[in-house]
């Protein structure tokens, strides 16, 4: 009949108040009609995902570069996954 499910994410802040881990859980069902009517749902499934955010910051403390890495609940080791820069331009007044 259908899906049901949602995802629930906790953040965790470093000094900086930049997020530094973030942990995605999805967690999903499928529920159905039987011959009678009656509602029945499947075992539910979950999936969790880690993620890492590590920062080099200017010298204003803006961080410039944010290195993503992730791991799945069954897996030991992180791995990058993808690099954001940003460039900051200041003026001086």
């Amino acid at each position: 009949m259908g899906n049901l499910g949602g995802d629930f994410t906790t953040y965790s802040y470093g000094d900086r108040d930049d997020p530094v881990e973030e942990t995605t859980e999805h967690k999903s069902r499928e529920g159905s009609f039987d011959e009678t009517g009656n509602m029945h749902y499947s075992s539910d499934r979950m999936n969790v995902q880690h993620n890492q955010l590590e920062y080099l910051y200017d010298e204003h403390e803006n961080w410039t570069e944010r290195i993503v890495s992730f791991r799945s609940e069954s897996e030991p080791n992180f791995q990058r996954s993808n690099i954001e820069h940003r460039i900051i331009t200041y003026y001086s007044a």
